[in-house]
């Protein structure tokens, strides 16, 4: 029904920042390695319960964990480039 699929959209949006946001935390903190395993913990059991509830399938979890992953890359090789630079500057 048209209310069940207003929902459905509701919840992707929310699941969406909600994913948006760990990302942001991961990139931000990727350095503490016991933070790491806690956050893949949570994000893991956010996937299972979007499962859980039946409010994705499969597919739209997975695609949400590769989105997040080339972000989380794409983070990480920009913080990794800019310490480089900063280092050169410093060098001379």
């Amino acid at each position: 029904s048209l209310t069940k699929r207003q929902s459905h959209d509701h919840a992707n949006l929310w699941s969406k920042i909600l994913a948006l946001n760990l990302t942001i935390t991961i990139c931000l903190a990727y350095r503490f390695l016991w933070f790491n395993y806690l956050k893949i913990a949570v994000i893991a059991a956010i996937g299972f319960s979007r499962l859980y509830l039946g409010v994705h399938w499969l597919t739209d979890v997975t695609t949400g964990y590769g989105a997040g992953l080339l972000w989380l890359i794409a983070c990480i090789i920009s913080l990794e480039l800019q310490q480089k630079y900063r280092l050169s500057l410093e060098a001379g």
